[in-house]
């Protein structure tokens, strides 16, 4: 198969020109430095310098306390200066998107970000995506747990031995258990009444 982004193909491509074509992932482990600060794990690696490369403190505490609200970390308790380790895990998962979102990245995927999550801490995770789902970005949600998926999709794609068996958009998908039904009998030519299998997936994931 081929991936597809604003109609040009996009497979094979590195970390560094998808992040330059507005792409970023979030990976299952977040990837983040616990010991250091929130704004520190926004910002390494990626840091703002200015003359002679001194770094831009203010500016990147700026910067991080603007995509902390942006996101949704609506306490007080959280600054810039909040240590990662001290927070939960779908805290975390917050900072690990807020770092994405940095560069202004039209497109967001998300590998299993609810996994190992309580269903407290799953709920912060789908305030954080919804948040930047409203500010105009797609989200391209990877998981198993079809009911979070539910949840928070307007569009679903499954993949079956990385085959397209479906792709729907939520007014053909009524339940989870529609798409739980689909996947246990997804050799049926048939699939759910209403949904078309699909031989190319439809662009983006909003």
């Amino acid at each position: 198969g081929e991936i597809l982004v604003r109609g040009k193909p996009v497979s094979g491509w590195s970390a560094g020109r998808s992040r330059d074509a507005g792409i970023e992932t979030v990976f299952q482990d977040r990837a983040l430095a616990v010991q250091q600060t929130i704004v520190r794990n926004i910002f390494m690696g990626r840091e703002l310098t200015g003359f002679m490369g001194w770094l831009k403190v203010g500016k990147e505490i700026e910067e991080a306390s603007r995509l902390m609200r942006e996101i949704g970390f609506t306490s007080k308790v959280f600054t810039p200066h909040s240590i990662v380790g001290q927070l939960s895990g779908g805290e975390r998962q917050g900072v690990a998107i807020a770092r994405a979102i940095y560069k202004q990245a039209e497109l967001i995927i998300l590998d299993e970000p609810t996994t190992a999550l309580s269903l407290t801490e799953t709920a912060k995770v789908f305030h954080f995506v919804r948040q930047v789902r409203a500010s105009g970005r797609s989200i391209l949600f990877i998981g198993h747990n079809i009911h979070h998926v539910f949840d928070i999709a307007d569009r679903f794609v499954v993949l079956d031995r990385g085959k397209v068996a479906l792709t729907a958009d939520r007014s053909q998908i009524k339940s989870a258990e529609d798409l739980i039904n689909f996947m246990e009998d997804v050799a049926h030519p048939g699939g759910l009444p209403g949904l078309h299998e699909a031989g190319e997936a439809e662009q983006g994931a909003r």
